[in-house]
């Protein structure tokens, strides 16, 4: 069965989730629950999708969910150096403009921190 895994750190306004492993719909529930459980008013998740090999539309909306309750508290979720693949699927299922997404974590990080506060959009890529 694939799996992913979830690390996080913790910084200042942010917190930065690397994701590694495969996400599907067998274990998005339960990334869906780690990160919402990440979530603290004003918090921004930083998710670091450089180490991810798979992501399918049933965790895409996981993220989705996470990412609304993350506006609603104040923050967002953006991601960071996601692959090809999990690109393609954002375009394929019309996400595109609704994640800020960013080359690399450092640049997401400086993008979050110049951000919070302020207005949310998409982001560079």
């Amino acid at each position: 069965m694939p799996d992913v895994k979830l690390s996080a750190s913790i910084g200042e306004g942010h917190v930065v989730v690397t994701l590694s492993g495969e996400l599907d719909v067998t274990c998005a529930a339960a990334a869906e629950a780690a990160l919402t459980a990440l979530l603290t008013r004003g918090r921004w998740l930083v998710v670091d999708m450089s180490a991810l090999d798979f992501l399918d539309c049933g965790s895409l909306g996981a993220l989705l969910r996470v990412q609304g309750l993350a506006r609603q508290a104040g923050g967002d979720l953006v991601l960071a150096a996601p692959g090809r693949l999990v690109l393609r699927l954002l375009a394929l299922a019309g996400e595109d403009d609704v994640f800020c997404v960013h080359a690399s974590v450092a640049a997401a990080v400086v993008s979050v921190g110049s951000r919070r506060g302020g207005t949310v959009g998409a982001g560079v890529r």
